[in-house]
């Protein structure tokens, strides 16, 4: 997916995702409409350093997981589709 934007809310660091350049490979128990604004919650993480989202440009490899009707982010990751490994 692509990032819009990265804001700091209640001391958590919160992604907001691109409208349309976003593709699910694996949804797990989630349901359609929870993709459609997907942001995704960074814990405790306002003043931690985060070197991935220094550039927004880009796509990104995102997994989380949903707690209390939050979607947590557990890893990001630079996607580049031409590498194959």
């Amino acid at each position: 997916m692509r990032i819009k934007e990265v804001k700091i809310e209640n001391g958590d660091r919160k992604l907001i995702a691109a409208q349309k350049k976003k593709k699910v490979l694996k949804a797990g128990k989630l349901k359609r409409k929870e993709f459609r604004k997907l942001v995704l919650y960074i814990k405790n993480a306002a003043g931690c350093p985060c070197p991935q989202l220094d550039n927004l440009s880009g796509s990104f490899l995102i997994m989380g997981r949903k707690v209390d009707n939050k979607l947590l982010l557990t890893a990001i990751y630079k996607w580049d589709k031409k590498a194959k490994t």
